[in-house]
């Protein structure tokens, strides 16, 4: 999963102090969920961001204005230190040559923001799970989807949330336990048979054979109908068939 922070959900809304630090605190409560869960099993969840978001001038007049010294150390740990955000500016994916557009906005030109970046990932990659984390009340408010335009003609789709509960809503099953997502019974049939005392689950579309990582916690063992290890999975269900081991067998 990719976690991205919209640099421009920040657009001067908040007309107090109080505003803005209760906004502050809804952001801070989406990011200390977000290391908790890094923290504890989903270790491969990445979060980016935009480095003029800290550069940005209405956040930094509007943040040194928090008298409560407290919580302004806490949002600088939770949200640029514990959950290590990676700044996508140095491997930018998509080209500052497309003209990437937002409706919702007035000025709707977002080529080179983080709305313009998860565009081109989604089209490039859209087996990984993203979403846009905003500030509240801002032109995206209460927007779970938002569509960007690309050059005028391809329209992209992308998750984004405001609150702590939408974040929760949003990844839904991947908040449960992590052997939960092998109980979708649309998707998995249990076959009776385990493995290292985990219980191995048949994938009804593909008859691929699967079972939770009992070493690492936070993936899955993937193997083909003849029981053949073909690679492993995380807790999004992506494949990752590079990670498969020579010989190693289930007998099925």
């Amino acid at each position: 999963m990719e976690i991205f922070i919209n640099e421009l959900s920040l657009e001067g809304q908040f007309y107090s102090d109080a505003d803005f630090l209760k906004a502050a605190k809804e952001f801070a409560s989406i990011f200390s969920l977000i290391s908790e869960r890094k923290i504890n099993a989903f270790r491969n969840e990445l979060v980016f961001l935009n480095r003029e978001l800290i550069k940005n001038e209405v956040f930094q007049a509007s943040f040194e204005k928090i008298k409560d010294k407290g919580f302004k150390e806490a949002f600088r740990n939770i949200i640029f230190n514990k959950t290590n955000p990676q700044d996508w500016k140095p491997e930018q994916i998509h080209s500052s040559d497309d003209i990437f557009e937002c409706k919702l906005l007035k000025d709707s030109f977002v080529t080179s923001t983080s709305l313009a970046e998860v565009a081109e990932r989604n089209l490039q990659k859209l087996a990984v799970r993203r979403v846009l984390v905003n500030f509240s009340n801002s032109s995206f408010a209460q927007s779970q989807i938002i569509t960007i335009l690309k050059n005028e003609a391809q329209q992209i789709d992308i998750g984004c949330i405001d609150t702590k509960i939408d974040f929760e809503n949003w990844i839904g099953i991947i908040q449960t336990p992590a052997d939960q997502f092998l109980r979708n019974t649309a998707r998995f049939r249990r076959t009776g048979r385990v493995y290292d005392g985990k219980p191995i689950y048949e994938e009804i579309a593909t008859r691929y054979y699967w079972y939770l990582d009992n070493f690492h916690k936070n993936e899955f063992e993937v193997f083909d109908n003849q029981g053949k290890h073909i690679g492993v999975a995380d807790l999004q269900g992506v494949i990752d068939y590079s990670q498969q081991v020579e010989g190693r067998r289930i007998n099925m």
